[in-house]
């Protein structure tokens, strides 16, 4: 079994750096990603960290989107109303809501998955993200 720069595992260390990237926010995730980056030199734990760090920031584009929707139609819903027309804009902040508490659940069952393939060690292959991640990351 490998061992890290800190006397752990690799693959403990790539658990702890998904659950990090979770809980942590951006700033966990900075740390543990550059940590990894620059100390160690596993190209798995990299992979497997630059990937955790990847997932954090997609989702959190994506939770920005879902919160800017509601945003534009209460813009345009101001913009037609100097002219006298109004709608309701309540079904799209419902909808944001539910897309919000649905991404959140998945983002959850995401690391927790990550967590436990990376303490096993696993591999796990999603094309786009392997292609974006192998283009950017050093080797």
């Amino acid at each position: 079994m490998e061992k890290t720069k800190l006397g752990i595992s690799t693959a403990l260390l790539g658990a702890i750096a998904c659950l990090a990237c979770y809980y942590g926010g951006i700033t966990a995730t900075l740390l543990v990603v550059g940590a990894v980056l620059i100390l160690e030199s596993d190209e798995w734990l990299k992979k497997t960290c630059v990937r955790a760090g990847v997932l954090v920031f997609l989702f959190l584009l994506t939770s920005s989107i879902i919160y800017f929707i509601p945003n534009i139609i209460s813009c345009i819903n101001s913009t037609l109303g100097l002219f006298s027309v109004y709608f309701s804009i309540d079904i799209f902040s419902k909808l944001a809501s539910w897309l919000s508490t649905l991404l959140d659940f998945l983002e959850k069952i995401v690391f927790i998955g990550l967590a436990f393939l990376a303490i096993m060690k696993v591999n796990v292959h999603v094309p786009v993200l392997d292609n974006f991640i192998d283009k950017h990351l050093n080797k």
